[in-house]
């Protein structure tokens, strides 16, 4: 049985089957750069990153520097949980474009249903225990359908070509449902063969699965 090597979400847009993950990579010591570039020259068309990574610069120097043309390269980038209050959210994007000199992104995904108080800068406010774990803002948790609505409007601008989700379980994607005028092309949930009932348990939802 082959593999394919593209799958077709519901709005027709084309994703290659297999991208390049960042997570885990610390910017600013080219490693992060590295490692896109090289993935971009042995084939790769698809990376996968995160506001809350924290290599958007390193991102967007190796896809620059590739002399790829941007439309052959499949950028997924996510929402970070810092942002999740719906004003901030083109500007979030914003940001991320800013430093990933790119002019849009090709699916933009909300990292988690759940969002973090958030300090100067928007990083996250960690427990004063010094357990270092981050302080759930609970009220903007319960209203992560809005910040669904207002990543919407990021399709309308051309910011984004396709949005979706991140680590949503059944019960909350169908929450998004309800309220959705875009229908999300994806969640991206841990997927392997541990963990792998999520997709069956979801088979009837109109939307993909990447993992």
């Amino acid at each position: 049985m082959s593999f394919p090597r593209i799958f077709t979400l519901y709005n027709d847009r084309k994703v290659p089957a297999v991208g390049f993950g960042t997570f885990q990579g610390t910017e600013g010591n080219t490693k992060v750069k590295d490692a896109v570039k090289l993935a971009l020259s042995l084939g790769y068309r698809h990376i996968d990153g995160a506001n809350a990574y924290g290599n958007e610069k390193d991102i967007g120097e190796a896809i620059k520097e590739s002399g790829i043309p941007r439309e052959e390269i499949f950028v997924t980038f996510k929402l970070a949980q810092t942002w999740h209050e719906p004003a901030d959210v083109e500007r979030a994007l914003e940001t991320s474009l800013r430093d990933l000199q790119l002019d849009y992104v090709d699916l933009y995904l909300m990292h988690f249903p759940y969002a973090y108080k958030a300090g100067e800068n928007k990083n996250t406010i960690r427990h004063p225990s010094g357990n270092g774990k981050p302080v759930i803002d609970y009220d903007l948790s319960r209203r992560y359908p809005e910040t669904w609505q207002a990543m919407e409007k990021l399709v309308d601008s051309g910011k984004a070509r396709s949005i979706g989700l991140s680590n949503f379980n059944v019960l909350k994607t169908k929450r998004i449902l309800e309220v959705a005028k875009i229908v999300p092309a994806v969640n991206q949930v841990e997927l392997h063969p541990y963990v792998h009932n999520l997709p069956q348990v979801s088979q009837n939802l109109p939307l993909s699965y990447g993992g």
